[in-house]
């Protein structure tokens, strides 16, 4: 069996094909409706057009609302534009096995770390209430907020180790579950991750 796409070969298999295999050579190469307007909304992302991108992904959703990959750059525009409420009402209409894609575990630490600068005192009110007790954990872990922020993300996880040795119990063992958001977030390759999640195992046991 071969299969011709644009008068090119494009799979080819000998003997009896289960359907199953014949569908995985050919969905690839149909083109629906929803990828056309998906196609346009990246465009439009990349001429800084927001809304106009938004308003073509839903739309897209529409004709294929099951099309995960579009439900999570939905929830990335919205969170883009500020809406982190939107945003998260969007992971959170994600069935249990959607809710496991690497992307979708990104996007929701990238979410909780935005909402968590909202009312934060300012870096410098920080950095002057350390000057006055660098044990302060309250105002070591505003910090490490800020850090993340930035994507200065090595200074925030040393923060977070920081309050972990000083006190597991404070805010129901913040230093650790910043850490783990941040190695959610950023994914379990980046070097930054590998670093200090040996940190943490070192200092779990």
């Amino acid at each position: 069996m071969k299969v011709i796409f644009n008068g090119q070969i494009a799979g080819e298999r000998v003997g009896a094909v289960p359907e199953a295999e014949i569908r995985a050579l050919i969905d690839p190469l149909i083109v629906t409706e929803a990828d056309k307007i998906m196609d346009a909304a990246m465009a439009a992302q990349d001429e800084g057009r927001t809304q106009d991108a938004l308003d073509l992904m839903n739309q897209a959703l529409a004709n294929d609302p099951a099309n995960l990959e579009l439900k999570i750059n939905i929830a990335k525009l919205v969170m883009h534009q500020g809406d982190m409420k939107s945003a998260s009402a969007l992971l959170d209409s994600l069935n249990e096995e959607e809710s496991k894609n690497e992307e979708a575990v990104k996007l929701r630490a990238k979410i909780n770390m935005a909402s968590q600068l909202e009312g934060l005192p300012s870096m410098e009110q920080i950095e002057q209430r350390l000057a006055d007790n660098p044990k302060d954990l309250e105002a070591l872990l505003d910090k490490s907020h800020h850090l993340s922020a930035s994507g200065l993300y090595a200074e925030a996880m040393e923060i977070l180790i920081q309050i972990m040795i000083i006190d597991r119990q404070f805010q129901d063992d913040a230093g650790r579950k910043g850490l783990l958001a941040l190695f959610d977030m950023l994914g379990g390759e980046h070097t930054d991750v590998q670093k200090y999640r040996r940190k943490l195992f070192t200092l779990l046991h």
